[in-house]
């Protein structure tokens, strides 16, 4: 099944804002839990392999976690670039900024073990 069918089944029984392909479903406010388990029991009913993961899947879900981890630091990164001039870096700047270059070496490393 495809994930927008997927999508369209959930969203006959219940409310949603979305789903995603790592089986991971966005429930709107008003979902109610009976809603919110019979949504789920679908998910699970089309994506059996969510309970016992491939380690592929495993990996591009590192590799998202990580990813979601440079996107805050870029974010503060940027913040902090602009406040400051390139000579008046702090140590926590510098710090930062390997903590970046080692998450990046991770994500190279593990997207090499795909």
């Amino acid at each position: 099944m495809l994930i927008y069918e997927l999508n369209d089944k959930i969203k006959q029984v219940c409310p949603i804002i979305g789903i995603s392909s790592d089986g991971k479903i966005d429930f709107a406010d008003n979902a109610t839990e009976n809603q919110r388990n019979a949504a789920q029991a679908i998910m699970d009913a089309e994506l059996p392999e969510l309970g016992n993961p491939s380690p592929q899947i495993l990996i591009l879900q590192q590799i998202a976690a990580l990813e979601a981890t440079i996107t805050e630091r870029r974010i503060r990164e940027a913040t902090i670039a602009a406040a400051k001039t390139a000579s008046s870096r702090s140590a926590d700047d510098i710090a930062a900024l390997a903590f970046m270059n080692d998450i990046n070496a991770q994500i190279a490393e593990l997207r090499g073990e795909l």
